[in-house]
C-alpha cells in the first residue's frame, strides 16, 4: 500500500486471515510467521512517504519473535489487528508504540464465536482479553464478520460492549466478499439486503450506546440492497464507492437495477460471484432523492476518512488579487456537493489573524471569509474589522445567508467593514431548495438575508451550484432571481458552478454532464445578458470550458485574465487528445479527473477562436496538465452534432 494512503498493512503471519477464517479451513497449516528482517525491510520502504497508520496483522501478535523490534522500528502509530486470546496485563505492557487494537470476534455466544473463528476452546480467553483491552489506555475497535451463523449476535454484542468498564470501543461490521469465500462456505454468507437491515439495527444501538460504528475496511452492502435502511448512515455507501474506485482490478458487474440507478456512473455493480450465489433478488435502483439525501459525517464512525479541509488560497493578479480564508467547516446545511468537512469547528481567532496578516503582505485587494458557514464563527465581525484595518478594499463572505435573516446581525457585519456577500442559493422552489440544502425552512431565511444585505448596501452575488437536481430549472431560476433581486439600483451578479468532485466528500452522482446542462445554462446566461446582470464561475477550477458552450466566447468576456489555477492543477485536471487541436488549449486547464472518471472525455472538442478574442487571456504556466487517455471502463458521452 502506498505511503500516501491512510494506512499500510503488514501481516506478521501469512495465512492467518482473521476476518475470514471460516472461508479458509486450512488456515492453521497455511500460517507461518514472516521473517522479522522482511517486515523491517517493508517498514523501511515506507519511510520516504510514511502512512498515517501502520497495521500489523496476526491472531496473536505477541507470539511473533520479532514483535519488540518491529514496534521499535515503526514509522507511524501502530494498530494491531488480532483476536483477544493473548491480551492480558503483561502482554499490554509490552505494546510500546501501539496506539490501537483492532480485535476480531466471532460473536457473543461461545459456540457461535468459536465456529466463526474456527478456534474451539478460545471464546472465554478471547472475551476476557477484549475486556482487558477496553479497560486499557489503548483505542479499541471491535470487528465482527457478519454471517448467517452470528447474525443474532450482532445487537447483543453492542449491548455487552456498552457494559465494559473503560474507554468506549468502536464497532465495525466486516462484510465478507463472496469472491474470496470458499464456495463450500458461501451458504454461511448473508444476502446484502438482510445484512443491510441487520447493520441498521446495530448502528442504531451503537448510537444510543455512544459507540463509534461503521463497516470494516469501507466494504458495505451496496445501496441497492439497503432499501433506505442505512440512509441515516449514508456515508457508508460513499466510502464503499470510494474504495471501489481505488480497486479498478476488482471484478464487478452491472445488474438490471443499474440501468435506472442514480449511482450508475459512480458504481460498477456487484460481485459476479454474489449474483451467481444469491441472484439479483433484493437489489433495486437507488432514487436520486435518496442518494442525494445521505449525510457525510466523518465523526462517529469506526473508520474515519482523512479529509483535507481548512485551507487558504491566494490568487495574486496585479491590482486584482483575491485571497480566500476558510475560518471553519461546520454549517447548518448539508449540501451533497459540498467539499468541506462539516465536523471541523471554528479556527481560533489568533490563528486566523496571523494567517490574514501573512496573506495581506502579498496584496490587500480582496479577501473572502469562507467556511463551512462563516457566520457561525463568533469572531467573524472581529475578523472583518481586522481586514479593514489591514486596508483590504473588498471584504467578502461566502454564506448561506440564514443568519442575515436577523437584520441587526447583518448590520453588525456591515459596520465592521463587510462590502460584498456571495450567498448560496440553488433553487427558487422553496421545497427543492430545502431538499438540496437539507435544512428545513431555510429557503425563506436565505431570501430574507439576501434582501437585508442588499438594503444595507452590500454588493451581492449568488452562488448557484448546478446539480442533477436543479439543472433543468436553470432558466426559470435565473428569471425568478432577476425579478426578485436585480431591480432598481441593487447590485447583483450570479456565479454559476457545475457540481465538481473537488474532494472525496462530494457525491459523484450529483454531477450532471456538460451535454445535459448546456441548453439550460445557455438560456440562463442569455437572460442575464439581456438584463445586464453579470455572471461568472464558468472558467477555471470547477468551471465550464468554452468548448461546452459551443465556443461562444461572449460568455467569457472580461475574465480571461483572471482565471485561478491552484499550484497542483495539473494533478487535478484532465486534457483529452482532442484538446491539442483547440485554439483555447493554451489557456484551458481542462476538466476535473473526477468528472472524467464518471463520464469520460468524449464531450471535449476543439473550437476555433479569433486571435483578437484571446489577446488579453493569460496562458497556462509552462507545466500544463498531461494529456492522458480516459480509463476504458468509463461511459462515454457522444459528441454533439
Amino acid at each position: 500500500m502506498s505511503g500516501h494512503e491512510r494506512s499500510a498493512r503488514l501481516e506478521l503471519v501469512v495465512g492467518d486471515v482473521l476476518v475470514q477464517r471460516f472461508a479458509t479451513p486450512a488456515w492453521r497449516t497455511q500460517a507461518r510467521a514472516v521473517d522479522t528482517a522482511a517486515i523491517l525491510a517493508a517498514i523501511e520502504n515506507l519511510r520516504a512517504a510514511p502512512p498515517r497508520e501502520l497495521v500489523l496483522a496476526a491472531a496473536r501478535p505477541i507470539d511473533h519473535p520479532g514483535l519488540d523490534a518491529i514496534l521499535a522500528a515503526a514509522i507511524a502509530p501502530v494498530t494491531l489487528e488480532c483476536d483477544g486470546t493473548w491480551i492480558d496485563a503483561d502482554a499490554l505492557a509490552r505494546l510500546r508504540g501501539v496506539a490501537k487494537l483492532r480485535v476480531v470476534i466471532g460473536g457473543i455466544r461461545e459456540q457461535v464465536a468459536e465456529t466463526v473463528m474456527r478456534a474451539p476452546g478460545t471464546w472465554r480467553r478471547a472475551a476476557q482479553g477484549l475486556a482487558a483491552a477496553v479497560a486499557s489506555p489503548l483505542e479499541v475497535e471491535v470487528v465482527i464478520p457478519a454471517l448467517r451463523w452470528n447474525a443474532d449476535d450482532l445487537v447483543p454484542l453492542v449491548d455487552w460492549l456498552a457494559t465494559l468498564p473503560g474507554r468506549r470501543p468502536a464497532l465495525a461490521i466486516a462484510v465478507p466478499r463472496v469472491a474470496t469465500t470458499a464456495p463450500a462456505h458461501r451458504a454461511a454468507l448473508l444476502p446484502h439486503d438482510q445484512l443491510a437491515a441487520r447493520a441498521a439495527q446495530v448502528f442504531e444501538r451503537c448510537k444510543r450506546a455512544g459507540l463509534a460504528h461503521g463497516f470494516a475496511g469501507a466494504d458495505a452492502p451496496p445501496a441497492c440492497a439497503a432499501h433506505g435502511a442505512l440512509d441515516r448512515f449514508g456515508s457508508v455507501f460513499h466510502d464503499s464507492l470510494r474504495r471501489q474506485a481505488h480497486e479498478p482490478a476488482r471484478a464487478l458487474v452491472p445488474i438490471t437495477a443499474c440501468a435506472s440507478c442514480s449511482l450508475r456512473h459512480a458504481c460498477r455493480g456487484v460481485e459476479p460471484e454474489y449474483v451467481a450465489t444469491f441472484g439479483e433478488a433484493g437489489l433495486a435502483p437507488v432514487p436520486l432523492a435518496s442518494s442525494t439525501s445521505w449525510r457525510l459525517r466523518p465523526t462517529g464512525r469506526a473508520h474515519e476518512v482523512d479529509y483535507k479541509q481548512i485551507s487558504p488560497f491566494d490568487n495574486d493578479h496585479a491590482g486584482n488579487g483575491r485571497t480566500l480564508l476558510r475560518i471553519n467547516g461546520h454549517c447548518q446545511m448539508a449540501c451533497a456537493f459540498c467539499f468541506v468537512d462539516r465536523s471541523a469547528g471554528d479556527l481560533p481567532l489568533a490563528t486566523l489573524i496571523a494567517e490574514l496578516d501573512r496573506l495581506a503582505a502579498r496584496h490587500v485587494d480582496h479577501v473572502v471569509f469562507s467556511g463551512g458557514e462563516p457566520t457561525l464563527h463568533p469572531e467573524l465581525a472581529a475578523l472583518i474589522t481586522h481586514a479593514r484595518g489591514l486596508g483590504y478594499r473588498t471584504i467578502e463572505i461566502q454564506t448561506n445567508g440564514v443568519r442575515c435573516e436577523d437584520r441587526d446581525y447583518a448590520a453588525t457585519l456591515v459596520a465592521a467593514g463587510l462590502t460584498k456577500a456571495t450567498v448560496s442559493l440553488h433553487s427558487m422552489d422553496p421545497a427543492l431548495s430545502d431538499e438540496i440544502t437539507r435544512m428545513p425552512k431555510a429557503f425563506a431565511r436565505t431570501i430574507a438575508g439576501l434582501h437585508h444585505l442588499q438594503e444595507l448596501g452590500v454588493q451581492t452575488q449568488l452562488a448557484h451550484v448546478i446539480t442533477r437536481q436543479n439543472y433543468q430549472a436553470l432558466p426559470a431560476f435565473t428569471a425568478a432571481i432577476l425579478d426578485e433581486f436585480a431591480g432598481g439600483t441593487r447590485h447583483l451578479s450570479i456565479c454559476f458552478a457545475i457540481a465538481q468532485g473537488i474532494s472525496d466528500l462530494v457525491y459523484a452522482w450529483v454531477l450532471p454532464t456538460f451535454t445535459e446542462v448546456r441548453p439550460h445554462l445557455r438560456a440562463a446566461l442569455d437572460l442575464c445578458r439581456a438584463r445586464g446582470v453579470g455572471f461568472g464561475g464558468l472558467i477555471g477550477q470547477g468551471g465550464y470550458p468554452p468548448c461546452q458552450l459551443d465556443g461562444e466566447m461572449a460568455y467569457y468576456q472580461g475574465v480571461l485574465d483572471k482565471v485561478y489555477r491552484s499550484p497542483d492543477f495539473d494533478a487535478q485536471f484532465h486534457k483529452a487528445a482532442a484538446c491539442r487541436g483547440c485554439d483555447f488549449d493554451r489557456y484551458c486547464i481542462g476538466v476535473r479527473k473526477d468528472y472524467v472518471r464518471c463520464y469520460g472525455d468524449a464531450e471535449l472538442a476543439p473550437i476555433r477562436i479569433a486571435p483578437e478574442v484571446l489577446a488579453g487571456a493569460t496562458p497556462l504556466p509552462l507545466v500544463a496538465p498531461a494529456i492522458e487517455p480516459a480509463p476504458a471502463r468509463l461511459i462515454a458521452i457522444g459528441k454533439r452534432a
